[in-house]
């Protein structure tokens, strides 16, 4: 995924998958959290919080549209995740 003329790299992208599976409910700000700190590993940290929300958003949204994520009462969970209640 390119994003803002970042490269985000595909095993980023896949450890944010993998993060998002494991947990039963998570926001866009972890999401966004988890791949700034990856990219942050390689470039100026800035630039890297400005293009992890960018690639957070797409991420989301893609997974939604996949139908392997949904939204609901301000948190993300994996679909097939039981939610603690």
């Amino acid at each position: 995924m390119k994003v803002n003329g970042v490269v985000i790299p595909l095993g980023t992208l896949a450890g944010a998958r993998e993060y998002m599976q494991s947990k039963s409910r998570f926001t866009a700000a972890e999401i966004e959290a988890f791949i700034s700190t990856s990219l942050s590993l390689c470039m100026d940290k800035a630039i890297a919080r400005d293009a992890a929300y960018r690639a957070a958003d797409r991420l989301l949204q893609r997974e939604r549209k996949g139908g392997r994520i949904a939204y609901s009462r301000g948190y993300w969970s994996a679909v097939g995740v039981s939610e603690a209640r």
